[in-house]
């Protein structure tokens, strides 16, 4: 009789864990890694353009919706972000790039990076050698020159 009461009682044990896992609990799988609250987040789904909460959980979006609604999706170590009206969008986030150099070395001059006028002077003498080329295509030229206002 004692050994089916500590088993009862482990059953129960086991069922309220597994519950509180399943509703949102400390222990739920759906326990976000992040979550940004009070925001202009702009979703770029046509059905719901908007939202002013997210949140996050091994890079994917658990949720996507009103503020009130975050709540279940917070744990201890769910980290907050408060946006306080901030615009959220999305993006990719590329540091540095040249999407204009593709296949850029077989065109254009090897320019001088002396001083200003013989730079000019060398892609006037190209285009005239090259009457053919619709567009004279350049890279690393020094923008500084240009930029700066100075020499």
């Amino acid at each position: 009789m004692k050994i089916t009461r500590v088993a009862a009682c482990a059953v129960l044990v086991a069922v309220s864990i597994v519950s509180c896992a399943r509703n949102g609990g400390s222990l739920s799988q759906q326990a976000a890694d992040w979550v940004l609250t009070g925001g202009k987040i702009f979703t770029v789904d046509d059905q719901q353009p908007w939202a002013e909460a997210v949140a996050i959980k091994d890079g994917r979006f658990l949720y996507v919706g009103s503020d009130a609604g975050i709540a279940e999706f917070i744990a201890p170590l769910t980290r907050r972000t408060r946006l306080a009206g901030r615009l959220v969008i999305p993006g990719i986030v590329d540091g540095h790039t040249h999407p204009g150099y593709i296949d850029l070395e077989v065109y254009g001059a090897t320019l001088p990076v002396t001083n200003p006028e013989d730079f000019l002077n060398a892609i006037k003498d190209y285009s005239e050698s090259h009457p053919d080329v619709e567009w004279i295509r350049l890279r690393c030229w020094p923008n500084n020159w240009y930029v700066s206002g100075k020499e």
